[in-house]
């Protein structure tokens, strides 16, 4: 897709509906419409795929966790795609279906805090 900018490209892979509609409502309603990362309620919520589709990963819930994108609340690109992504992919992988916890919680749980 052409990158015009993070907020359009995103919106046009929802468009695309890359994950079925079924499977992206069970998500978001399973996280309550809250960032996997932090916990805020995110206003227009997006998917992140904990293990990418180019690396084999599917379009299901153990897969899936909703994520904030928007400039204003960006777990995304911070967390999912920033410098330490293979340490939170763990992370992520340990919550997907553990809609309670949340991935800064498990964190601080991991380093004692």
């Amino acid at each position: 897709l052409p990158r015009v900018g993070r907020v359009s490209s995103e919106l046009e892979l929802e468009r695309l509906g890359l994950v079925p509609t079924r499977v992206r409502d069970f998500v978001i309603e399973r996280d309550n419409s809250c960032c996997r990362v932090c916990g805020r309620y995110v206003e227009a919520p997006a998917l992140h795929h904990i293990q990418f589709r180019s690396q084999g990963g599917l379009d299901v819930p153990s897969n899936l966790i909703t994520i904030g994108w928007l400039p204003s609340h960006d777990c995304h690109l911070t967390y999912a795609h920033g410098r330490n992504a293979r340490y939170w992919r763990q992370i992520f992988l340990a919550i997907a279906e553990r809609p309670e916890l949340t991935a800064l919680q498990v964190r601080r749980r991991l380093l004692g805090d």
